[in-house]
C-alpha cells in the first residue's frame, strides 16, 4: 500500500512591531516633539466608546499612537492617567496568525487577557505587565486596523493642528525597555513574538523584526516595588540629529539624549 503523503508543517506566524501607544491628556500635548521635531505624519484620528486615538507615521514603518479619554470619559485611559502623567501605555505587535501566537503565549506560561476574536476584521489579545515583567502592556493583533479603509467614517476625527512638517519623517531606531528578568524577557520576545537577537551582553539585548523599530532590553537592577517602578518603555531612539529646540546631553557612542519629555513620559535619544 502506498504511503500517505506527509501533511505540510504550518508556517510559523509572522510578527512585526507595529506601534507604541502613549496615553496623553490631549493629542496636542506632544505635538512640538512628535510632529514639529521628529516629523511625524498624521495617519488618522478615531473616536470609539473606549478611547480616542490618533496615529503618527515615521520613516521606518513604525507608528506612535496617542490615546486620550473618549468623549464621554470614564475609560481605562482616564484611570491610567490618574496614576501618573502622560506615558507609554502599550506596545502593539501585528501578526498574520493570532491564534498561533496565543498558543505560544500559553506554552510560555502566560495567560493572555482581554482576548477578542469575534470581530472578523480585528483580533487581539494582551499580555499583562505583571505576567511578563516588562513594565508595559503588550498587545498582539491581527487585522488591518486602519479605520480609513472601512466604513464608520463618522468615527474619524480631524487632525487637531494645521499643516504638516516639511522634509522626511525621522526613523525610530529602537524603543528602550527596562525589565527585571532580562533572559526571560528576551525569550518571550524570541519564542513567542518571533524576534531575532541582534546584540546580547550581560545587561542588554537588542531585538529586531523584519520591519519597524527594534527593541533594546536593559536589565533594571535598581527596581524596587517600594520605591517606584523604573520598568517599561523608558526611551525612544531616533536615527536623526537632535533638533536644536531640544536640550540634550552626550550619551556615548555618538548618541545624545534628552531628559524625560513630560508630554511623552520617556527620554529621546539621537544619533
Amino acid at each position: 500500500m502506498a504511503q500517505s503523503p506527509l501533511e505540510p508543517v504550518p508556517a510559523p506566524p509572522s510578527v512585526v512591531l507595529d506601534h507604541l501607544a502613549i496615553a496623553v491628556t490631549s493629542w496636542t500635548d506632544p505635538k512640538d516633539v512628535l510632529v514639529d521635531a521628529l516629523g511625524g505624519r498624521w495617519r488618522y484620528g478615531i473616536r470609539t466608546p473606549a478611547f480616542n486615538a490618533c496615529q503618527l507615521a515615521y520613516g521606518n514603518d513604525t507608528r506612535i499612537e496617542l490615546l486620550t479619554e473618549p468623549d464621554r470619559g470614564g475609560s481605562f485611559v482616564g484611570k491610567f492617567l490618574a496614576t501618573g502623567p502622560n506615558r507609554p501605555h502599550h506596545i502593539t505587535f501585528k501578526t498574520d496568525n493570532l491564534r498561533a501566537v496565543l498558543r505560544d503565549v500559553h506554552a510560555f506560561g502566560i495567560e493572555p487577557v482581554l482576548v477578542s476574536l469575534d470581530n472578523p476584521g480585528w483580533h487581539e489579545g494582551f499580555l499583562h505587565p505583571r505576567d511578563t515583567g516588562l513594565g508595559v502592556l503588550v498587545q498582539v493583533a491581527q487585522g488591518d486596523g486602519d479605520p480609513t479603509k472601512g466604513s464608520g467614517r463618522d468615527l474619524l476625527l480631524p487632525r487637531p493642528w494645521d499643516g504638516e512638517p516639511g522634509g522626511e519623517p525621522s526613523a525610530l531606531s529602537y524603543l528602550v525597555v527596562r525589565v527585571r528578568d532580562l533572559d526571560r524577557a528576551a525569550r518571550l520576545f524570541c519564542e513567542v513574538l518571533r524576534a531575532e537577537r541582534l546584540i546580547v551582553t550581560d545587561d542588554l539585548v537588542r531585538l529586531r523584526w523584519p520591519s519597524g523599530a527594534h527593541l533594546l532590553l536593559l536589565r533594571e537592577t535598581a527596581y524596587d516595588d517600594g520605591t517606584g517602578n523604573r520598568l517599561g518603555v523608558r526611551g525612544i531612539a531616533v536615527e536623526a540629529p537632535a533638533p536644536a529646540a531640544l536640550p540634550i546631553t552626550p550619551a556615548g557612542m555618538g548618541w545624545s539624549k534628552t531628559d524625560v519629555v513630560p508630554a511623552l513620559g520617556v527620554s529621546l535619544l539621537f544619533n
